[in-house]
């Protein structure tokens, strides 16, 4: 294609194509098409077998870069606390159930390192404990 307007064209008749094809009672196969300018029409040029036949190669590069903006996922946040401070598969997967309880957990390390004594506190009744189950940056000593 050397123009959006090519490129205009040839998609309005791929679509048109690619509809009429079933209602003509054939099947649309993977193929390697291009596009003839002067006459207006998608030509075949080779069919594919497979998904693998497109051989699809992802730049290593890119994939990284996307991985190292996402955020942490859950999964692997659970596998760290598991292994990091220690804790349960269970307590590590409860406080990773939901991202409110995981940034407070988070919070509260920041504070207080010793992850099972952080759990610990949730189990005393509010108000108990070196702070509060307020916000616990706002509870420095």
């Amino acid at each position: 294609m050397n123009s959006f307007r090519a490129l205009q064209r040839a998609l309005g008749y791929e679509m048109e194509r690619q509809t009429g094809v079933p209602e003509e009672g054939g099947r649309i196969v993977q193929e390697t098409r291009t596009w003839d300018e002067g006459k207006g029409v998608t030509l075949s040029l080779r069919s594919k077998e497979q998904a693998h036949d497109y051989r699809y190669f992802p730049d290593p590069a890119w994939v990284e870069e996307i991985r190292a903006r996402l955020p942490e996922l859950p999964e692997a946040r659970s596998a760290r606390y598991a292994e990091k401070p220690g804790l349960s598969a269970y307590d590590a997967g409860v406080l990773t159930a939901e991202k409110s309880l995981t940034d407070y957990f988070e919070a509260c390390l920041a504070i207080y390192p010793e992850a099972k004594a952080v759990l610990q506190l949730r189990k005393q009744p509010p108000g108990c404990g070196p702070f509060s189950f307020r916000n616990p940056v706002e509870h420095r000593t």
